[in-house]
């Protein structure tokens, strides 16, 4: 991953390889100075726990072993997800995943997902 300040990539995102290409000059620049940390207060314990931000509307790509999931646990999801999004319109449901309506309902009964009980569950 390369992280950029503007739309491009340009050599001074790469410096390593600039370094070594022949009439390059590689300007790296200083490192911030460090911040001070805060000192705890007398007889406080000090712990860092780890957290990770989770959005709730993200679809999960690998499962809890580290495996890719099978499509179609993921389809499935997204078809579910879209249902609750779009509060049952099938229509639009079908608009949005960029699929026709009679796609969307012959993947929901391939699936095993019940309209009803998912219109039952988002009420």
């Amino acid at each position: 991953m390369v992280l950029a300040d503007g739309d491009e990539l340009t050599i001074a995102e790469f410096p390593q390889i600039a370094a070594q290409v022949e009439g390059f000059e590689v300007r790296v620049p200083a490192a911030p100075p460090p911040v001070a940390e805060a000192q705890p207060l007398a007889g406080a314990q000090s712990e860092v726990a780890a957290f990770e931000p989770r959005d709730p509307n993200v679809l999960k790509l690998i499962d809890d072993s580290g495996d890719v999931r099978k499509i179609d646990e993921i389809e499935a999801e997204a078809i579910r997800f879209a249902f609750a999004h779009y509060r049952g319109q099938m229509s639009q449901m079908a608009r949005k995943l960029g699929i026709g309506r009679s796609t969307l309902y012959r993947k929901m009964k391939e699936l095993g997902i019940d309209a009803d009980v998912l219109g039952e569950a988002a009420a």
